[in-house]
């Protein structure tokens, strides 16, 4: 898990966790030392706290961005960009950045 890595970016300390949570900051530890692992809300609560995915706090996957933020529209995007190779990204990004440049006169 990336608590620690996530709690330092904060500058937050294990106490500062662990009132948020209203445990202990000993049991906080134990989850930022792996000697015990906290349930599903405990996670869910903790990736509201640090602003993350509980996939990305878990180290499921390494991209931290919250989709609930995106619309449909901007998550379908994402979702097809993520099936690209390097050569079509480079290719729709020189596209899209011809569609902002296009997109400035009219806004």
């Amino acid at each position: 898990m990336r608590l620690k890595e996530l709690r330092k970016e904060k500058k937050l300390t294990q106490t500062d966790i662990a009132n948020k949570l209203y445990i202990t900051q000993n049991g906080y530890s134990s989850y930022e030392n792996g000697r015990t692992e906290p349930n599903i809300e405990t996670l869910i609560k903790l990736a509201d706290i640090f602003n993350v995915s509980v996939d990305y706090l878990i180290g499921r996957n390494n991209n931290n961005i919250i989709f609930s933020q995106y619309s449909k529209e901007k998550l379908y995007l994402l979702n097809i960009i993520e099936q690209l190779n390097k050569e079509n990204i480079l290719k729709a990004s020189l596209y899209i950045t011809g569609l902002l440049d296009g997109q400035k006169g009219t806004i």
